[in-house]
């Protein structure tokens, strides 16, 4: 068993035989004696090995070292764009779609003061999906500025050279003068972005790229498991020029040079299901349940040798405690789209028989170790119902928290009991008096 996970090529023609059981960490070069390919590739990898092991102190492999954030949009607001259409008499085409990203885009829908966005994001079409922008809003039009989002039909100008014309879906087809076909041309899918940063990856500080990774294009209710997958390729200077000699401030392609090992990374989405997942080696980094967090798994020290001192030194001053407590928020399982704000529609498998049960976040300290919940958790639990709900218990204490209670007719009530003193009250039956109460509620 190694304590390292590094690559090494000990094939040909690098001959990499690093042995970490040798304890060799340094080649030491002597004049007179000819410097062999095979000890340079070796020196990089007892090198490598020492970051391998330092690293692992304090990150399990694929762990967040520096920024490499992650975020979830579900109000990643789109416009589907027509393929062609006509303004102004002359015929347009949204080919180029590429052209009007980082983009601002001006609707021509109102008078004096039109919607304006960025566009973020452009996907060509697709399958029976169109054309799409993925934009952010910057300011609302009309009149008094309540037009908020461009609307179905809506030209649009981009303020790109040379300036580009779109239209949302609902428009015209050129030629034809038949109503588009174009579906929900305006709304919000869902997406994941990751910022710029480095991992863990294999022994190395891996460098990862910024990305935004679609999750759903035209809904807000994903569920998914987001990861990085990891890509570890010899590039040499057949695909990438510039590693040609230019010794003489000019590449040299007669002198390609030593190759390079490369990791590579792409953000990458898979079902919840594991039956219905396609890529088998990825690092997961987030766990997202209809449209909420889950399990935020970037942060993976939880079991290195820096994190076992630092958990032992916190339980052994603070014991286990949490930050806030851990609220719940109790709604009904079946949404039956009436107003009573269910979680789940019959269509997503609500129940009328559960309540779901959410675990808001929070954060608590348990043996030291940091538990931080992003996201809230909802836990299904079966309502009391039928002979299983009930039970008999002879001659048990109760006890009544509420008391009697009567219904009122409220023909003709004027004014409320005494609610703080409890003062008494006079019950009646037509004029005569057949009793006394304290009221404690209404």
């Amino acid at each position: 068993m190694t304590t390292t996970s590094i690559k090494t090529y000990s094939v040909s023609p690098y001959y990499d035989d690093f042995n970490e059981a040798k304890n060799y960490h340094r080649i030491l070069f002597r004049p007179g004696f000819a410097v062999q390919a095979r000890e340079l590739t070796q020196m990089q990898s007892a090198l490598q090995a020492q970051i391998d092991r330092h690293g692992q102190y304090a990150f399990k492999d694929g762990s967040r070292v520096v920024n490499g954030d992650l975020s979830l949009n579900i109000e990643y607001d789109y416009i589907k764009v027509e393929a062609s259409f006509t303004y102004s008499s002359v015929a347009y085409t949204s080919g180029g779609l590429q052209s009007f990203v980082g983009s601002t885009i001006t609707g021509t829908g109102n008078s004096g003061n039109q919607v304006t966005a960025t566009v973020l994001q452009a996907v060509v079409a697709e399958g029976l999906d169109p054309d799409t922008l993925y934009i952010k809003y910057q300011k609302s039009g009309g009149t008094n500025n309540t037009v908020e989002k461009f609307a179905s039909g809506e030209v649009f100008t981009s303020n790109a050279d040379p300036v580009k014309y779109g239209m949302v879906g609902g428009g015209s087809d050129t030629g034809t003068g038949s109503a588009s076909t174009i579906a929900d041309p305006v709304g919000q899918g869902s997406s994941v972005s990751i910022t710029e940063g480095v991992y863990f990856i294999s022994g190395c500080f891996t460098y990862v790229p910024s990305s935004t990774l679609i999750l759903d294009k035209y809904t807000s209710n994903p569920s998914y498991i987001v990861g990085l997958q990891v890509a570890e390729n010899l590039v040499s200077s057949a695909s990438d020029a510039t590693l040609v000699d230019n010794a003489q401030g000019v590449p040299n392609t007669s002198a390609p040079g030593a190759n390079r090992y490369q990791i590579l990374t792409t953000l990458i989405k898979q079902p919840i299901n594991i039956d219905s997942r396609t890529i088998d080696k990825y690092i997961t980094l987030l766990t997202i349940q209809n449209g909420s967090i889950g399990v935020d798994k970037t942060d993976k020290t939880e079991d290195t040798g820096l994190s076992l001192r630092l958990a032992q030194r916190t339980f052994d001053e603070s014991g286990d405690y949490v930050v806030k407590p851990f609220e719940l928020e109790i709604l009904e399982h079946l949404n039956d789209e009436a107003g009573n704000f269910g979680k789940y529609t019959a269509a997503e498998g609500g129940s009328a028989d559960k309540i779901a049960l959410g675990v808001e976040p929070s954060t608590a300290y348990v043996q030291g170790y940091r538990n931080h919940k992003v996201g809230t958790t909802y836990i299904d639990i079966d309502k009391p119902r039928g002979s299983d709900a009930t039970g008999f218990y002879n001659e048990s204490n109760t006890q009544i928290n509420v008391g009697n209670y009567i219904k009122l007719d409220t023909t003709g009530l004027q004014g409320v009991p005494d609610l703080e003193n409890f003062t008494p009250i006079t019950l009646k039956a037509a004029a005569a008096s057949v009793g006394t109460a304290r009221v404690r509620g209404m």
